[in-house]
């Protein structure tokens, strides 16, 4: 009898063992729905289930979770596991946990979470873990590094995913590896090489059967050539790659197709046709936080309703534009802090290792001091005096990152001047200044016409060239005046002047904008050229109506003829 029960408990565990398979498997190469209908079947006889065999099932469901949109659902069941399962299971398997946790996190754009997960993965990497699971590991590290803007690390990361993805020849490592090798070329402006890592992840996908990448790499690939001007090959791979985001039913996949499939519309001049698909994503991308890409959905249905001559619709689409705007800029900053400063962190600990380490190395001489009475305040005296350096220099280190994280936080990497949350926050305390002073003030906006062109023929390259040399010529033009100057966005750049009447700030503008202004490249003379909007202070006008009008002058200057200064009126307030 106990045989036989034996048998039958044997035979059990291995049926169980065959249905986690069954859902794994299912979970790579169909939709969700597909392996949680197994999954359903696995989570009654959870409690027959071995501590590596529950945390499988409760990894699978928290990644279906995840594809459903659930994410913060399948983030809690995964950090549930940590302090229960964790312990009972192999390097491996908790490694997949921190992986799949910290993807999640990432996906719900909560940065620290992420961060601190993924070190997490990152501390297990030894040599009992296999060359699949730090591809994986090597992998997300790269996807998190593009989006924090450590495009170095993120190529790093990414190239050494594909190494040993490679050595290993699992097509589904490589598939991920290179899909991501391909989004951090494309974080970097290398859109050639982004070309053929994806081109190559196309073929591997494709015989990997991983519908999820497979999926990604064609929305990736039709963006190219949507960018490139292929929109005939753009449409081929964008359609692909909804079919294949809708096959396995991921929301966030959907919306992301939708979204480059409206892109395309827009390109081939289907203004009716994009402005649906647009218009459909406002409130899907909204309640993700995907402040960027509502930045062009609202740039681009502000342009249909101009071109349909619906200019109030256009102008609300322009100020949804800039509320979104301003919050991809707050969310950016935010993002690069909470990096910064866990990177920051990071260092602090480790010199606090040091010094721990150098304070048992004194507690070490003391015990060998007995021996040696004769050298025992030399060795004391040297130890302290090492230990009070390292403080000393640990102050400093700490004081000067401090100055420069604040330096970071406020000043434009890229043309040295304040940066947009920097500028408005000296523009309201001007205001304040100038009405207490009963001294006239003026806020100007100007917008380098045509600018997306320089990136579409001549190369991002020369885009940021013109940048610095713009940034650098109003520092010029501006430096004798009692100006606040700065980045406000992409292409465009804020001035708010105090002190003069405004026929002088308005020549002082105008001085500015008539000024030649050229960029070489190779054998050409590029010439740059301003839409100004200018709004002076009323006396009770508040910061965020001054903006406005400034903005609405910006705009009248944009579609009346570019190239001209606007002046707002009062009657706009």
């Amino acid at each position: 009898m106990l045989l036989f029960l034996g048998f039958l408990s044997t035979r059990a565990a291995a049926d169980l063992e065959q249905q986690i398979a069954q859902a794994r498997e299912l979970a790579a190469s169909s939709s969700w729905q597909e392996s949680q209908l197994v999954i359903d079947q696995l989570l009654p006889r959870l409690g027959e289930a071995s501590p590596d065999q529950r945390a499988k099932v409760w990894i699978l469901q928290a990644r279906n979770l995840a594809l459903a949109g659930e994410e913060a659902a399948g983030l809690a069941i995964l950090e549930s596991l940590i302090p229960i399962e964790l312990p009972r299971l192999d390097v491996e398997r908790r490694l997949r946990i921190f992986n799949l946790a910290s993807n999640i996190a990432l996906s719900m754009e909560d940065f620290e979470r992420s961060f601190y997960l993924l070190g997490q993965a990152m501390a297990l990497h030894t040599a009992e873990v296999n060359a699949v699971q730090r591809a994986d590991t090597f992998s997300l590290a790269s996807f998190f590094h593009s989006q924090v803007g450590e495009i170095e690390r993120a190529l790093d990361y990414a190239e050494r995913a594909v190494e040993l993805a490679r050595q290993v020849d699992d097509p589904r490592e490589i598939c991920a590896a290179l899909q991501r090798l391909g989004v951090a070329q494309g974080a970097a402006g290398d859109e050639a090489s982004q070309l053929v890592a994806l081109n190559e992840a196309l073929e591997v996908c494709h015989g990997a059967d991983f519908p999820l990448f497979l999926a990604s790499v064609q929305l990736g690939l039709g963006g190219l050539f949507r960018e490139a001007g292929d929109l005939d090959q753009a449409a081929e791979y964008i359609e692909q790659g909804l079919a294949g985001m809708e096959a396995i039913d991921y929301r966030v996949g959907i919306l992301t197709a939708n979204f480059e499939l409206a892109r395309l519309r827009y390109e081939q001049g289907k203004l009716e046709e994009a402005q649906i698909m647009l218009e459909a994503l406002v409130e899907p991308y909204s309640e993700l936080g995907h402040w960027a890409d509502l930045v062009d959905i609202h740039r681009k249905l502000a342009d249909i309703a101009a071109e349909n001559g619906a200019l109030a619709k256009s102008i609300s689409h322009y100020d949804a534009r800039l509320e979104a705007r301003e919050r991809h800029l707050d969310e950016q900053r935010s993002r690069r802090l909470t990096y910064l400063q866990a990177e920051f962190d990071a260092q602090r600990k480790q010199q606090e290792i040091a010094l721990l380490e150098e304070r048992n190395q004194v507690m070490l001489l003391e015990a060998e001091a007995q021996a040696r009475q004769r050298w025992l305040y030399v060795i004391l005296t040297l130890a302290l005096a090492s230990i009070g350096c390292l403080l000393l220099l640990m102050l400093i280190r700490a004081r000067a990152d401090r100055y420069r994280f604040q330096h970071l936080s406020e000043t434009d990497g890229l043309t040295g001047l304040c940066n947009h949350t920097r500028f408005f926050e000296l523009v309201q305390q001007g205001m304040a200044e100038a009405r207490q002073q009963g001294q006239p003030a003026h806020l100007a906006f100007a917008d380098i016409d045509h600018f997306k062109q320089f990136n579409d023929r001549y190369g991002h390259d020369v885009g940021d060239k013109v940048l610095r040399q713009v940034g650098e010529r109003i520092r010029k033009h501006f430096s004798g005046v009692d100006a606040v100057l700065g980045r406000v966005g992409g292409e465009e750049f804020g001035v708010f002047l105090v002190g003069q009447p405004l026929t002088e700030a308005v020549e002082l503008l105008e001085a500015f904008r008539q000024q030649p202004g050229v960029v070489r490249f190779e054998d050409k003379m590029l010439q740059i050229t301003f839409s100004v909007g200018v709004a002076s202070l009323c006396a009770d006008e508040r910061p965020s109506v001054l903006r406005r009008r400034a903005d609405q002058a910006l705009y009248q200057a944009k579609v009346s003829s570019r190239n001209c200064l606007v002046i707002a009126g009062d009657d706009e307030r």
